[in-house]
């Protein structure tokens, strides 16, 4: 028998009540060989009989199941953590606009007119490249820890956009 399929012997094949037939066989094949194409190990094969044609239920590794799992989960988080510092606009910082903010609190520098910055949904202002450093670790504001994903989605009204 090969990895992954069943083989069916000589009598088998002349035998009318086989478990499943040629037909079923080379469809269970197809899947098979299908499933080993896109990476999925398989490690058992089931053949289930019920009153009509066999069915092939391949069980793959829980454990490449789970790495899969957490690989994805990682990327997506790490994507929707970009996708929130692109949705904050940066802007060039004026000393006669920006009057009440001098300093950015995660650099500890003070703003100068002409540098970069973002304001979050809670009004606090950092150098650009400081907040966007910050929130692709923690999607909340350094000052108050605001959630900044949640006041931005808020901010929105909607979901609709992200």
């Amino acid at each position: 028998m090969g990895a992954g399929c069943c083989a069916l012997s000589d009598s088998d094949a002349a035998d009318d009540t086989s478990p499943f037939d040629r037909e079923d066989h080379n469809y269970s094949h197809q899947q098979s060989t299908l499933s080993q194409r896109r990476g999925v190990h398989i490690e058992a094969a089931q053949h289930v009989r019920h009153r009509g044609p066999s069915y092939f239920l391949p069980t793959a590794s829980p454990l490449q199941f789970g790495r899969f799992d957490d690989e994805n989960a990682e990327q997506i988080r790490a994507a929707q953590k970009r996708r929130i510092i692109d949705l904050l606009e940066s802007r060039i910082y004026k000393q006669n606009v920006d009057k009440q903010c001098v300093e950015c609190s995660i650099c500890l520098t003070e703003f100068e007119t002409g540098d970069q910055v973002k304001h979050l949904p809670c009004m606090h202002i950092y150098h650009k490249h400081c907040i966007d450093d910050w929130l692709s670790r923690s999607l909340n504001c350094p000052s108050c820890m605001e959630p900044v994903d949640a006041a931005l989605f808020s901010s929105f009204g909607t979901f609709g956009g992200l």
